[in-house]
């Protein structure tokens, strides 16, 4: 008969993950080294799966590289530590390593892997594996790995093949619709994403939280005021759903967008809880791109309260008193930069091409095809022009 501690373990590290109680479960491990559990592979499991939940990647790697034997759960443990802590390429990497061991994946492995995918755009990567899921007789009717493939497809701009996987679902769920309204959102189709909450409704899923928020975020990216309005009133009046920040922020960034600015400060000052530094850089992105410089001021005047500035609030804040002609503001704020020490992180952009992730920072000239992306750049720039001078002189 197996010892009681057998089954105490992993009951205790499951407990110390919930509670996040780093310190605890590393007592609970040196403990179970002492009394000789270190080859109990259901105990090692969840003790993984504690540190990777504790955030303790260095322990987790650690920990996994001395399992002699180690089963799909060890690896998917691994994998989904990796991409929940931030860490989307070294959750691929695992996965890799995981298919050279020859371990074969299931559904929970290569949710995972998904959201590593769309973490990083990486899409051929994607594509790969849902091939892989096809070629080892992974169901793709499973509603986990299906909506994972909708809203990998989605986030990594393949909008119209995650439309046909949803359509081609046998069987969805709230989470299934709710991915594929938010990405049409994210493309700007907002009103196909409001036609399809209403076929949700009509299929008679309860929407949630969540569900709201994609639902808004659709209404802000398509300029549908009244709608997004009505939207936010019938969370509560409807589906007794208590709106969160997130769904605060979703107003304001709406009302921003449409040049509503005194309303959008309005609804900030009666909300029921204390606006986020998020919330306040949404307004102030809104008066940059409107010139609204008192709401501009706010807006920063607040993040400053709150003590949650980023470099890029103070460039936004330099760039609207140039908008409006004020430069000594704007040599005020380069010299508060300055003193304060503040520096803007370089923008950059990647982009996936014949599987090969390629990075371009601004003002960096580093890739080996440089010369060349920038006479595309200035062909492009020239034929543009040239049309916009012909259109607008007949």
């Amino acid at each position: 008969m197996p010892s009681k501690d057998n089954f105490t373990f992993p009951f205790t590290f499951k407990a110390c993950s919930l509670l996040s109680a780093l310190q605890a479960g590393a007592c609970v491990h040196a403990h179970l080294l002492k009394l000789g559990y270190a080859s109990d592979i259901y105990s090692l499991n969840t003790l993984l799966h504690m540190y990777c939940q504790c955030g303790r990647l260095d322990n987790a790697r650690q920990l996994f590289d001395e399992i002699p034997q180690r089963s799909v759960v060890s690896w998917s443990a691994m994998i989904a530590g990796y991409d929940h802590n931030g860490y989307a390429r070294e959750a691929l990497g695992v996965f890799v390593e995981m298919l050279v061991d020859n371990v074969r994946a299931d559904e929970t492995t290569l949710v995972s892997v998904l959201s590593a995918c769309t973490r990083c755009g990486y899409l051929n990567f994607g594509e790969s594996v849902h091939a892989h899921a096809i070629v080892n007789g992974l169901q793709l009717d499973l509603i986990s790995l299906a909506t994972a493939l909708v809203d990998m497809y989605t986030k990594c701009g393949a909008i119209n093949y995650s439309l046909k996987l949803f359509d081609r679902m046998p069987d969805r769920n709230v989470l299934s619709w709710s991915a594929m309204i938010g990405g049409l959102a994210m493309h700007g189709l907002g009103k196909e994403g409001l036609r399809l909450f209403s076929q949700m409704i009509d299929a008679g899923i309860e929407p949630t939280p969540i569900t709201f928020t994609h639902i808004l975020s659709a209404c802000s990216h398509s300029g549908m005021v009244e709608k997004a309005h009505k939207y936010f009133q019938c969370m509560r009046d409807v589906y007794e759903i208590e709106p969160t920040i997130e769904h605060f922020g979703c107003m304001v960034d709406l009302l921003g967008r449409a040049g509503l600015l005194d309303q959008a400060v309005d609804f900030i000052r009666t909300m029921p809880m204390t606006p986020t530094g998020a919330l306040w850089r949404s307004l102030l992105g809104s008066a940059c791109t409107h010139r609204n410089l008192d709401v501009g001021k706010l807006a920063m005047e607040n993040l400053i309260d709150l003590d949650d500035c980023i470099p890029g609030d103070y460039v936004m804040l330099a760039n609207l008193y140039a908008q409006v002609g004020q430069w000594e503001e704007v040599a005020m704020v380069r010299t508060m930069m300055n003193n304060l020490g503040v520096r803007k992180v370089p923008g950059y952009s990647m982009i996936e091409v014949n599987g090969v992730i390629h990075k371009f920072v601004m003002g960096d000239r580093s890739h080996p095809h440089t010369e060349l992306i920038y006479q595309m750049l200035d062909d492009v720039v020239g034929i543009s022009t040239h049309w916009i001078y012909e259109h607008e002189n007949g």
